[in-house]
């Protein structure tokens, strides 16, 4: 088995972020995200078991999805990649923006807010279905992708 062979599959990076009841936003890098179904769009989206956001996501039954552009500042990647909501008030070292009670990266293409309909819980990761309920097409420009990010992004994270 040969695991690098998984890296080839084609995937964006997204800030995943929920709302806490308290009004506190978490927020998280994902990389896994896919439409599944069109009238009405729903997205599947995948995330650690360990993560912080899943658990707000779980616990309040939305999320928001900003999509990264390729001129994204690196800064906003290191922070919601490499540090915990549990200890980090992530949203408040990034240029971020509050839209209708969700958080989202200003410089998003693309800002879409969800609410799940399941889940299926795995090993490693918890699986989202979710119905999208407003998505905003904010700017031109192309997406970072999963590829771009290890071949070379990720150094300027570093």
């Amino acid at each position: 088995m040969q695991p690098e062979a998984l890296f080839t599959i084609s995937n964006g990076l997204y800030v995943l972020s929920a709302r806490r009841e308290d009004g506190y936003f978490a927020g998280s890098l994902i990389d896994a995200v896919c439409q599944v179904a069109a009238n009405p769009d729903f997205v599947m989206i995948s995330c650690m078991n360990s993560s912080y956001t899943k658990e707000v996501v779980e616990q309040t039954g939305e999320f928001a999805l900003s999509v990264l552009p390729q001129d994204i500042d690196p800064l906003t990647v290191g922070i919601f990649g490499f540090q915990s909501s549990r200890t980090v008030n992530k949203w408040a070292a990034i240029d971020g923006m509050e839209l209708d009670g969700m958080m989202y990266v200003r410089q998003a293409l693309s800002k879409i807010r969800c609410q799940v309909t399941e889940s299926l819980e795995y090993p490693s990761n918890t699986v989202f279905f979710a119905k999208v309920v407003d998505a905003c097409d904010c700017r031109s420009g192309e997406p970072l992708t999963y590829k771009m990010y290890r071949d070379g992004f990720k150094n300027k994270v570093m």
